[in-house]
């Protein structure tokens, strides 16, 4: 099983000797013995395991949590993935509609919409504007139900040996669960004096929208055009 001990070294800009000097001098203030860097490296790459000890003593040296040292991820790195997602997959321009309804930015929006955040009838996808996408406290605000998410609970919880691929499919899956929830909820919020749609009404107007903008071409390929309808 990896670790995440190489990665958080080179976040701090040490070599691994650099590291070992400084790992070192920390713990013979511990009363233990200096280790050698053939150790180190035999830790960083998972040939042999730290004691229980020495994962303390590397979690407080590297300045994480053992258990994100050991493989896990934080709440906080999680957050980042979906939100770079959403960044790059914005920058993607030639996705057929039948490409893009599977991004995690296409069922952001449709749960940014089924809250309320957004309008439905946005003639465009990537609906979030900039200061909302850059702001880590409104993806935590309107997004921290990811967390109750088996697969998603495991990466912050269980040293896994888990790419960003896996946490970008593991996001995917606990955002379609949330949007399967949403469609089905038709309870309506009063805000001031104003009544708010239900989730499952706005999507629902949302789907109905695009579906005026659905065009299918020569090879019998849907795409969006949202300059015109096909009513």
């Amino acid at each position: 099983m990896t670790n995440r001990i190489k990665e958080f070294r080179n976040k701090k800009g040490m070599s691994q000797s650099q590291f070992v000097q400084t790992f070192n001098k920390y713990i013979i203030n511990k009363n233990l013995k200096p280790i050698t860097i053939p150790t180190f490296s035999r830790w960083e790459n998972a040939l042999n395991s730290p004691t229980e000890k020495m994962w303390t003593y590397l979690s407080e040296v590297m300045g994480v949590s053992v258990i994100i040292l050991k493989g896990a991820y934080s709440k906080k790195e999680i957050l980042e993935v979906l939100k770079n997602s959403y960044i790059s997959e914005s920058k993607k321009t030639s996705l057929s509609y039948s490409e893009k309804i599977f991004e995690i930015s296409f069922n952001v929006d449709l749960i940014c919409i089924a809250k309320g955040l957004i309008p439905y009838d946005e003639p465009k996808f990537n609906l979030l504007s900039e200061k909302e996408i850059n702001n880590i406290d409104f993806w935590k605000e309107n997004f921290s139900f990811i967390f109750k998410s088996v697969a998603v609970k495991w990466l912050v919880t269980k040293p896994l040996d888990a790419t960003k691929e896996d946490i970008v499919d593991a996001l995917n899956d606990a955002l379609s669960a949330e949007l399967l929830k949403l469609e089905r909820d038709d309870r309506t919020q009063k805000d001031g004096e104003e009544w708010i749609e239900s989730p499952k009404e706005l999507l629902k107007k949302r789907q109905d929208f695009i579906n005026e903008h659905i065009f299918v071409d020569e090879d019998g390929e849907a795409f969006l055009d949202f300059s015109k309808t096909n009513n």
